[in-house]
């Protein structure tokens, strides 16, 4: 019986963009040297987004909410309870 896997292979750069911790950032690291046919502008990419990716856990941005709307009219004008007295 054969299963059918289906397979997504990930870049080491998608990795560490979406590590979650600096020990996972680590452990990239340390099987990024393993790859001998990596070129010195890929390594570098690795650095850099490394490097990014440790300011980001380091920092991380809060999430923002967005501000609710004024409820107006088309002209501008504040919509709700009018103010005719009849």
């Amino acid at each position: 019986m054969t299963v059918a896997v289906e397979f997504k292979p990930v870049s080491m750069l998608d990795r560490i963009k979406t590590t979650k911790s600096n020990d996972g950032l680590l452990a990239l690291a340390v099987e990024a040297i393993g790859y001998e046919h990596a070129s010195d502008k890929t390594r570098r990419r690795w650095d850099r987004a490394t490097q990014d990716r440790k300011v980001q856990l380091a920092h991380p941005e809060p999430e923002s909410k967005p501000k609710p709307r004024a409820k107006t009219d088309r002209k501008g004008k504040r919509r709700g309870k009018s103010k005719d007295k009849s």
